[in-house]
C-alpha cells in the first residue's frame, strides 16, 4: 500500500536520511523484527514486523526525515497522541512508541486487507452504504475525543478480510474541543487537495464538518468512479452524475449533504451522519429468514413487502426523483406490468424527507376511486386533517380549490403528505360521471406546486387518454406522466432469483432460471402467470436442502400449472349463465388447430349480452384473458398457451365441441365473406348448407355469425314465399290483360313510379346507414386525433401514445371511404327519383324524397365540413322546394335559428356582439341587426341564424374578455363565462371555449400540413396568452436580472447557422447588448443598444427598434430559465409554453379560417417570403406589431408570420415541441394557422420565436 502524500508546506521526501546519507532501520531492536517493507509516503515508511514479546504481527511507521526538522517530528508526535487516545473497532490501535538511532517510530495494528484506492470502481451501493457506516463510527469515535483526521481520503482507509473498515493515518490529526484555540492556526496547508473542503482551501480553520465533506468525497468516488468535477450543490449533484450505476436516492441524498458547500448545511455531527447512515442500512437490508412465500402471485406487492421487490430500481429511483420536484406523478402501464407493486412496495417505502420538502414528519394515504371517489378521498384524509367525513364530502364538492389550499397550508413547516391513488382508472369504468369529474378537479388543484404535498397515481395506460379527458387532468397528466414499460429480462432474473435469495433458498440451475425467464418474453401481461408459477415453486421446492428444482417445475405443468388452478376458480365465480358465456368466449380464442386466436371484443360480446359482457370482464379481470387495442379496436386472446394444453376445464370444452369445429369454422369463414361483401344476399347460404348448422349451439357463435345464418334463413323463407306467389302473379296477369289501354298505362305509370319510389326508399335507407357508418367512424378518428375517449369506442380501443396518430390516419381514410360510398348510394336514390319524375312530374311523395335525399347530402358535408359541397347541396334544396311546399320542411330546418344563453360571473355584465362576414377572403365584423348590445348577463333565449360571431364582455372592475362563437342550426348553446379582475401586463385572457381544430383543406394538402381534419374541439381550462411573441427586449430585461456570469447571458454569443442565417446578442463592456442578424457568413447587419437597426433592401420598414424584433436564436430547452424567471418574479406566474391546441384557439378563434384575419393573406399582411419581394436583403424580422392587419379575434398580433412560435406538442409522434404560425422567411403555406412543423426543442434558430401561455383561473 502506498499512501498519498499530504498537501504541506514543510520539507518532503521519501528516503530516510541521516547526514546527506541513507539510513535503513535494523532488522531487529527492541522487542520487534522486521520482514518486508509494506508502503511508503511522504512522511514515513511502514514495515511489517513481529513482535516477538507477544508472538503477533504488527505495523511498525518510521519517519521518513532527520531527527533535526522539528514540523516533521511534530507530525509523528501529533500522530501518535492522536491515535493513541483511540480504541475503536473501525480505527487502527496504536501499541507503542519508541526511537531507534534517533529515529521516531510507531508501532500499530497490524490489519491483513486492502485500502480504498485499490478496490475496482464503482462499487455497489448498498456494500458503499455499509463501507460509510463503518468510517463514519471511526470518524465519531475520534471526533468524541476531541481528534480531527484531516486527511480522510480512500488511501488512508483499509478494508479487513472480514469486510469490515478502519482508519488509518492520523499524522495529520489535530485536536479539537471547548476552550481551545481555534484549530489549523498554522500558515501550513495541510491535508489532500482533491478531498480537501472548500473552506479548508480557503485557510478557514479545520472542523469535524471538514472531515465530513471529505468522507463524502470518498463515498462519492467509491459509488461513482470518479470525484465531482465541480462543486455538489444538493441532491442533483450526486444523482445527475451517476450515469450508469443506479444509487439509492436517500443515500444520494446523505453524501449530497456531506458535500454541501457551506459547512452549516453540512450533517451537525459525525454522530448524526452515522446514525443516518445506519438507519439507512436497516431499511435496506435484506428480509430476515422466513417460512412464509416470497413470491406475491397475482396478489400485488404491498410496503411490507419492499425486500422482496425486485427488477424496478431504475423504474423505482425515476419516480422518486420525479416526485422530488413535481408535485404530481402519475404511472401508466399495460395491465399486469405491476404498477401498484411499483408505487406500494417501491415507491411508498422509500420517500424520505428530502422528498417532500425537509419533512421531518410523513404521513401517506392510500385510496382507490371506486364508485363514488369524492366519498372515498373523505374517509382516507378525515384522519389527517381531523375532520369528520361528512363534512369534507360537503368541503370537496362545494369548493374545487378548497383541498389544495387546505392540504399545502396544513403540510409545512415539518410536516409532510404523500396521496397514493390507485386504480385511477375506475373514474372510468366505475366511478359516478359527476363525482369522477369533480375528483379529478381536485387532482389538478393538487398538481400546483407545494413543498409537503406529493400526489402519486396510478392507471392502466389503454386508459390513458379517457383520463385526459376529464376536466383539470388533460395537461396535468401529460407532465406527470411516466410510462412503465414491461420489465427487462435483466429485472425478470432479479424478480425470480431475489425473492427465494432473501429466504437463503436457490435455484438449482441457470437453466432453470432461464427457462423462466423465458417464459415472461411473451408481451405484456406475461408477469402474472409467472409469479403464479413462482408461488407454486415455492410451496414445492426442497426445505432440507433449500433449493427449487426443475422437476418441480415440470410436475406442475410449467408456468401455466399453477395458473390453470387459479382459472378454475374464476369460473367458479360466475354465476350459470355467466359461466356458459365464458364457455363460448374461450372455444372463440382457440383455432381448430389448438392455437390461440386473437378476436376482437366487437365479435365476442354484443352490447347487450350483458352476460357475455360480464363473463369477458371476469376474464380479463382475472387475467386469463389479455387485451390490446390495434387500429383503433380492442382485441382479446388467452393469457398463456399454456392454457390451452394444461386447463383440464378448456380442454375438455374443447374436446366437447370437436364434432362441430369443421363446421363452426365454416360459418366463420363465410360470415366474414358476407361482411366483407356489405352482407350482399349472393353470400348467403342455401338449405343444403343450413341443415349442417342445426347441431351448433348459438351460444358458441360470435354475434356476427349468428347473423349470418339468421339472415341466410330469412333467405330460404322468402324464396319459399317467392316460388308461390309466383303462380298467383300468373294468374293477375291473365286478369289484368282484360282491362283497357287506358287504364293500364295508368297503373303501368304508377307502378314504375311506385317501384321507383320503393328502390329510392330502399337506396336512402342504405345511404343512411353507410352515412352514419361514416359519421361513427369519423368519431372514432378524431377522438384518437385529440387523444380522448371515443363514444362508440370500447374500453380497450386506445393504442399506445406513439401509435394514436396512424390509428387515428387509417380511421379517418375508413370514414372518407365511407362517406364516398353513402354520396354514391344517395346519388342513385337521386337517380331513381328522377325516372320516377319523368313519368310524373307533379309528383308530391316523389318531390319530397328528393328534398329529404338532398337534406341528407346536406347534413353528410355538414359533418366532414365540406363547405362548397354543402353549398352546393344547399342551392339545390331551394329550387327543389321553391316551386311547391313538399319538402319544406327540410328547407325550415336549415334556417332553424339557433339559441344561445349567456351567464357571467358576476352577473349584470354588459355583452355586445358582432358577426364575421367574409368580403373577398377577410373576415370583417359588423353589427347584428337589432342586436348590437345584448343588454346585461344572464342572457337567455336569444336567437341568432347560424355563422360566426365575436361576443365581447365588460363589466365594471373587470378586464373585458372576448369571446369567438360559432353556432350552426338549430344547436342550443351556453356560454359560461368568468370575468378577470386583472391580467398580466401584456398577455390576454382566453376563456374556455369551442372552436373548429385542424383544416379541411384536400387530404394531400392536409397531410402535408400534419393537421387533424377540422372538427369541434374544446379546451375546458383558461388561460392567458402573451399579445405579441416574446421580443429581445423582454430577453434581455431577464437577462440583466441575472449574475454577471450566468451561461445564459453567454447563450447567443456565437452564430449557429441555419437557413435562414443567425442571431448574436452579446455584452460588451461600455457598450452594452449588440445585436447582429448574419444573413450569411459575409453579410451581417449590427446595431448596439439605443442604436437603430437598418435593412438595406427595404423600401419600408427599413429601420427598426431591434430590442422589438421577436426573439428568435434560443431554443426551447433553453427558455426554461427564462420561464422560471417570470414565474419567480411574479411578471407571469406559471409561465410555459403553449399547447398546439391552445394556440390555434388563439390565432383562429372558433369558425375555422386559415388565417388570423380570414382565408386570405396578402403579402403585407404578414411578415412573409413576398412581403418585401422576396430581396436577399430585405429578408428579416420585422418589429411586433408591425402587420395589423391580421389581428387574431382575440387581439393576439403576429400570429402569422414574422417568427415560428414553439408550442408543445400534443401529438406524441411530433415529439416534444411543434412549430406554428410560419416565419419571414417562408411562404403563405407556411402561415397557414393548420399547418404544423415538427420541431426539436434543441434547435437554435434565427426565424424561431415563442410566445408565452400560463393557466389562468379569473
Amino acid at each position: 500500500m502506498t499512501p498519498e502524500a499530504p498537501a504541506h508546506s514543510g520539507p518532503s521526501g521519501a528516503s530516510m536520511t541521516l547526514a546527506g546519507l541513507p539510513w535503513v532501520p535494523p532488522d531487529v531492536f527492541d522487542e520487534f523484527r522486521l520482514e518486508r517493507e509494506l508502503g511508503r509516503g511522504g512522511m514515513g515508511v511502514v514495515y511489517l514486523a513481529h513482535d516477538t514479546s507477544l508472538d503477533r504481527h504488527v505495523a511498525v511507521k518510521f519517519i521518513a526525515f532527520g531527527q533535526s526538522d522539528p514540523w516533521v517530528r511534530s507530525y509523528f508526535e501529533t500522530e501518535a497522541r492522536a491515535i493513541a487516545r483511540l480504541q475503536h473497532p473501525n480505527v487502527v490501535s496504536v501499541f507503542r512508541v519508541g526511537e531507534v538511532s534517533g529515529h521516531p517510530y510507531i508501532v500499530s495494528e497490524y490489519v491483513v486487507g486492502q485500502s480504498l484506492a485499490e478496490l475496482p470502481l464503482p462499487v455497489p451501493w448498498r456494500r458503499v452504504l455499509t463501507l460509510g457506516v463503518g468510517l463514519a463510527r471511526g470518524l465519531a469515535a475520534a471526533h468524541r475525543q476531541g481528534v480531527l483526521h484531516r486527511d480522510l481520503k480512500p488511501s488512508n482507509a483499509l478494508v479487513t478480510e472480514d469486510g469490515g473498515v478502519k482508519l488509518l493515518d492520523f499524522g495529520l490529526a489535530e485536536r479539537f474541543g471547548p476552550g481551545m484555540a481555534s484549530p489549523s492556526s498554522s500558515l501550513h496547508l495541510v491535508g489532500t487537495r482533491p478531498y480537501m473542503a472548500p473552506e479548508l482551501l480557503e485557510r478557514a480553520p479545520a472542523s469535524p464538518r471538514s472531515d465530513l465533506y471529505a468522507l463524502g468525497l470518498v463515498l462519492y468516488e467509491l459509488c461513482l468512479g470518479e470525484l465531482p468535477r465541480g462543486p455538489v450543490r444538493g441532491l442533483e449533484g450526486v444523482a445527475s452524475r451517476a450515469g450508469g450505476p443506479e444509487i439509492d436516492p436517500d443515500f444520494t441524498a446523505l453524501i449530497a449533504r456531506c458535500l454541501a458547500p457551506d459547512p452549516l448545511e453540512r450533517f451537525a455531527s459525525a454522530e448524526a451522519l452515522c446514525e443516518a447512515l445506519e438507519r439507512l442500512e436497516r431499511i435496506s437490508a435484506p428480509a430476515p429468514l422466513s417460512a412464509s412465500n416470497p413470491y406475491r402471485g397475482l396478489a400485488p406487492f404491498e410496503a411490507e413487502h419492499r425486500a422482496l421487490f425486485f427488477g424496478r430500481d431504475a423504474d423505482i429511483h425515476a419516480v422518486l426523483e420525479r416526485l422530488r420536484y413535481r408535485p404530481l406523478v402519475l404511472v401508466a402501464g399495460d395491465s399486469g406490468t405491476g404498477k401498484s407493486s411499483l408505487c406500494r412496495a417501491g415507491v411508498l417505502p422509500r420517500m424520505d424527507a428530502v422528498t417532500l420538502g425537509g419533512a421531518r414528519e410523513r404521513t401517506t394515504v392510500t385510496l382507490e376511486p371506486g364508485r363514488r371517489p369524492l366519498d372515498a378521498l373523505a374517509a382516507a384524509l378525515a384522519p389527517v386533517l381531523g375532520r369528520k367525513e361528512s363534512e369534507l364530502v360537503t368541503s370537496l364538492a362545494d369548493a374545487t380549490a378548497w383541498l389544495g389550499r387546505t392540504l399545502r397550508e396544513t403540510h409545512q413547516e415539518g410536516r409532510g403528505l404523500l396521496l397514493f391513488v390507485d386504480q385511477l382508472e375506475e373514474l372510468i369504468t366505475l366511478s359516478e360521471p359527476v363525482q369522477a369529474a369533480h375528483f379529478s378537479r381536485l387532482l389538478g388543484e393538487l398538481a400546483l406546486p407545494s413543498r409537503g404535498v406529493r400526489v402519486l397515481l396510478a392507471v392502466r395506460g389503454d386508459f390513458l387518454t379517457r383520463l385526459c379527458a376529464l376536466p383539470g387532468l388533460g395537461d396535468e397528466a401529460e407532465r406527470a406522466l411516466y410510462i412503465l414499460r414491461p420489465m427487462s429480462p435483466e429485472g425478470v432474473r432479479e424478480a425470480i432469483v431475489g425473492p427465494a435469495r432473501s429466504r437463503g433458498v436457490v435455484f438449482e440451475s441457470g437453466e432453470l432460471v432461464q427457462t423462466l425467464v423465458e417464459s415472461a418474453a411473451h408481451g405484456v401481461g406475461s408477469l402474472p402467470p409467472l409469479q403464479f408459477a413462482l408461488a407454486e415453486l415455492w410451496e414445492r421446492r426442497n426445505p432440507a436442502h433449500g433449493r427449487i428444482t426443475r422437476a418441480a417445475l415440470d410436475e406442475m405443468g410449467g408456468v401455466a400449472g399453477a395458473l390453470s388452478r387459479h382459472a378454475d376458480e374464476v369460473l367458479a365465480r360466475l354465476s350459470p349463465q355467466e359461466r356458459e358465456a365464458s364457455r363460448r368466449l374461450l372455444l372463440q380464442l382457440v383455432t381448430e388447430e389448438g392455437t390461440r386466436i386473437e378476436r376482437g371484443e366487437a365479435e365476442l360480446a354484443e352490447p347487450s349480452d350483458a352476460a357475455s359482457r360480464a363473463a369477458l370482464r371476469a376474464l380479463v379481470e382475472g387475467r386469463l384473458l389479455h387485451t390490446r387495442t390495434t387500429g383503433g379496436q380492442p382485441r382479446c386472446e388467452l393469457a398463456h398457451d399454456s392454457l390451452i394444453a394444461s386447463w383440464g376445464t378448456l380442454r375438455g370444452w374443447l374436446d366437447d365441441s370437436i364434432g362441430h369445429r369443421a363446421v363452426r369454422k365454416r360459418v366463420v369463414a363465410a360470415s366474414m365473406e358476407w361482411e366483407r361483401l356489405m352482407r350482399a344476399k349472393e353470400a348467403l347460404w342455401g338449405r343444403r348448407q343450413l341443415t349442417e348448422t342445426h347441431l351448433l349451439e348459438p351460444s358458441s357463435l360470435g354475434p356476427r355469425e349468428r347473423a349470418f345464418l339468421a339472415a341466410s334463413r330469412r333467405a330460404v323463407t322468402r324464396q319459399r314465399w317467392g316460388r308461390r306467389l309466383a303462380v298467383l302473379a300468373i294468374l293477375l296477369s291473365v286478369a289484368a290483360s282484360y282491362g283497357g289501354l287506358r287504364l293500364q298505362a295508368y297503373f303501368e305509370d304508377a307502378r314504375f313510379v311506385a317501384t321507383q319510389a320503393g328502390l329510392a326508399r330502399e337506396a336512402l335507407t342504405a345511404g343512411r346507414a353507410l352515412a352514419q357508418q361514416a359519421s361513427a367512424r369519423r368519431e372514432e378518428a378524431l377522438a384518437l386525433f385529440d387523444g380522448r375517449p371515443s363514444p362508440s369506442a370500447g374500453p380497450e380501443t386506445l393504442p399506445g401514445l406513439h401509435g394514436r396518430r396512424n390509428a387515428a390516419e387509417r380511421r379517418w381514410t375508413e370514414a372518407l371511404a365511407l362517406r364516398e360510398q353513402a354520396n354514391e348510394v344517395y346519388a342513385r336514390t337521386n337517380q331513381f327519383l328522377e325516372k320516377a319524375l319523368d313519368r310524373d312530374r307533379g309528383h308530391a311523395d316523389t318531390r319530397r324524397l328528393i328534398a329529404e335525399v338532398t337534406y341528407e347530402r346536406i347534413l353528410l358535408a355538414e359533418r366532414f365540413h365540406q363547405r362548397r359541397e354543402r353549398e352546393d347541396w344547399v342551392q339545390r334544396l331551394e329550387q327543389v322546394t321553391d316551386s311547391g311546399t313538399a319538402g319544406v320542411e327540410w328547407r325550415q330546418r336549415l334556417r332553424a335559428s339557433a339559441e344561445l344563453k349567456i351567464v357571467t360571473e358576476p352577473p349584470g355584465a354588459r355583452v355586445e356582439i358582432e358577426r364575421y362576414t367574409d368580403v373577398q377572403g377577410a373576415l370583417r365584423r359588423e353589427p347584428v341587426p337589432g342586436l348590437g348590445r345584448l343588454g346585461a348577463t344572464p342572457i337567455s333565449q336569444l336567437r341568432l341564424p347560424e355563422g360566426s360571431y365575436l361576443l365581447h364582455v365588460s363589466s365594471p372592475g373587470r378586464v373585458p374578455v372576448r369571446l369567438p362563437l360559432r353556432l350552426t342550426h338549430g344547436v342550443r348553446e351556453q356560454v359560461r363565462l368568468a370575468l378577470p379582475t386583472q391580467v398580466p401586463a401584456g398577455h390576454v385572457y382566453i376563456p374556455p371555449g369551442c372552436f373548429l381544430l385542424g383544416s379541411a383543406e384536400p387530404e394531400e394538402v392536409r397531410l402535408f400540413m400534419l393537421s387533424p381534419p377540422l372538427h369541434r374541439f374544446c379546451l375546458n381550462e383558461g388561460y392567458v396568452i402573451g399579445q405579441r411573441e416574446v421580443t429581445f427586449g423582454d430577453w434581455l430585461a431577464y437577462l440583466d436580472a441575472l449574475p454577471p456570469d450566468a451561461p445564459a447571458r453567454r447563450l447567443l454569443e456565437q452564430p449557429r447557422f441555419s437557413p435562414t442565417g443567425a442571431i448574436t446578442l452579446r455584452h460588451q463592456p461600455g457598450a452594452g447588448w449588440v445585436f447582429s442578424f448574419y444573413r450569411s457568413r459575409a453579410d451581417v447587419f449590427s446595431a448596439k443598444e439605443g442604436e437603430t437597426f437598418r435593412y438595406p433592401g427595404r423600401t419600408v420598414r427599413n429601420t427598426a427598434d431591434w430590442r422589438q424584433f421577436p426573439l428568435s436564436g434560443v431554443s426551447a430547452e433553453d427558455l426554461a430559465g427564462y420561464f422560471y424567471w417570470l414565474d419567480r418574479s411574479g411578471r407571469l406566474p406559471g409561465a410555459r409554453l403553449c399547447s398546439q391546441n391552445e394556440w390555434e384557439y388563439a390565432a383562429r378563434g372558433a369558425d375555422g379560417r386559415r388565417y388570423p384575419h380570414g382565408d386570405q393573406l396578402q403579402p403585407d399582411d404578414a411578415n412573409i417570403d413576398t412581403t418585401y419581394d422576396r430581396q436577399p436583403t430585405a429578408f428579416g424580422p420585422d418589429m411586433v406589431g408591425s402587420h395589423p392587419a391580421a389581428v387574431s379575434p382575440f387581439g393576439l398580433e403576429d400570429m402569422a408570420g414574422n417568427a415560428f412560435e414553439i408550442t408543445r406538442s400534443t401529438t406524441p409522434e411530433f415529439g416534444r415541441v411543434v412549430l406554428r404560425g410560419g416565419a419571414w422567411y417562408y411562404d403563405s403555406f407556411g402561415a397557414h394557422i393548420a399547418n404544423i412543423s415538427v420541431g426539436d426543442p434543441t434547435a437554435r434558430d434565427a426565424a424561431i420565436g415563442v410566445r408565452v401561455c400560463a393557466s389562468f383561473s379569473p
